[in-house]
């Protein structure tokens, strides 16, 4: 789930709910709608600058498919570019490509095999660059277990995630080798990057932990558990997110939503009646989407109550909150899908 940065828009997709749907939620509407672009399996959805986001549409078959958006108009394709068993097709504004990701990574089926590829935008349109994952098959992987589920760019580097392996993998596209992997929590779980404060901050999740990066000498400055292990099994937090200085951590299985500071002091806890995996703090409400059915979870975020014994603070009416934002300014697992 990403947001535009005058915190009106949340643009989420939940391929098992969504399939080829983009799920918008408008501030202004206070609505949800939800778009058809393709016949895609799932999207997945990657936030660019000045309000640009791009969309990958993965059919699970030979076509892999990018399209590119702006906030202005969520709605709307400004360019489109598609790949089908090695042939190439472009529609639209190429100039924009500047502003969304270059790289992503596409799960294919060609001559009769799925394997995970790389793909660059480049001039204009979409190359496959798989010799830079040959680390991945090379490797000591379960194939079909832990699949290869992001790719970030970060200088003269490509940072990679595996699926339930609870790694970093530093790709140098200098010597075009892997540098160094960075082990996080030893939880074994699906990480996701997020590059904040002008690249000088990387956040990543393991599992049920959440860790915080310094990409300078890439040590890990602050981690912290945030869901609780129930009766020897493991529950893994959703998907954060990541506004100012607040962190945002929704919980499935406690069926609540936590905002923390950057120092990863819980400062509120919201009880929600489903189980949110995703959620996103726009300017006075909290939207999620429940795990199982992608329906919407919108809390008005009215001030704080008190402290609990925790340390965790209760929402009840928005100034209190406000100010404190301005001030600021492995055992048996459930699987995340």
């Amino acid at each position: 789930m990403i947001n535009d940065s005058n915190f009106k828009y949340a643009i989420s997709n939940l391929g098992w709910v969504d399939k080829g749907n983009l799920w918008i939620y408008s501030s202004d509407k206070n609505d949800v709608e939800s778009i058809k672009f393709s016949d895609a399996q799932y999207l997945s959805i990657h936030k660019g600058d000045n309000d640009y986001f791009s969309v990958g549409h993965n059919f699970n078959d030979s076509k892999f498919e990018i399209t590119v958006h702006h906030f202005s108009n969520p709605t709307k394709i400004v360019c489109r570019l598609s790949f089908n068993n090695f042939k190439n097709t472009v529609i639209g504004e190429t100039n924009i490509l500047s502003h969304v990701p270059k790289y992503y990574i596409a799960n294919l089926k060609i001559n009769n095999e799925f394997r995970f590829h790389l793909f660059r935008i480049d001039n204009g349109q979409l190359s496959t660059i798989d010799d830079k994952i040959n680390w991945y098959y090379q490797g000591n992987f379960d194939f079909g277990y832990q699949g290869l589920i992001g790719v970030t760019e970060y200088k003269d580097e490509l940072i990679f995630c595996v699926q339930r392996d609870g790694s970093l993998y530093r790709y140098s596209l200098i010597s075009d080798e892997i540098i160094e992997k960075i082990t996080l929590a030893n939880k074994y779980g699906n990480p996701r990057v997020t590059f904040c404060e002008d690249f000088s901050e990387l956040w990543v999740d393991d599992y049920d932990t959440l860790l915080k990066i310094n990409p300078k000498n890439w040590k890990v400055e602050n981690n912290k558990l945030l869901q609780d292990a129930d009766k020897g099994t493991g529950q893994f937090i959703g998907s954060y997110s990541i506004n100012n200085d607040s962190v945002v951590i929704p919980r499935p299985y406690s069926s609540d939503i936590l905002i923390l500071d950057k120092n990863l002091n819980i400062k509120i806890s919201i009880k929600v009646e489903s189980q949110p995996l995703e959620a996103i703090l726009l300017k006075k409400v909290i939207v999620g989407r429940d795990w199982q059915t992608g329906k919407l979870i919108i809390e008005e975020i009215n001030g704080l109550l008190r402290d609990n014994k925790s340390g965790q603070q209760e929402v009840t009416g928005i100034q209190k909150f406000i100010s404190w934002l301005k001030r600021k300014s492995q055992p048996t697992r459930h699987n995340r899908p």
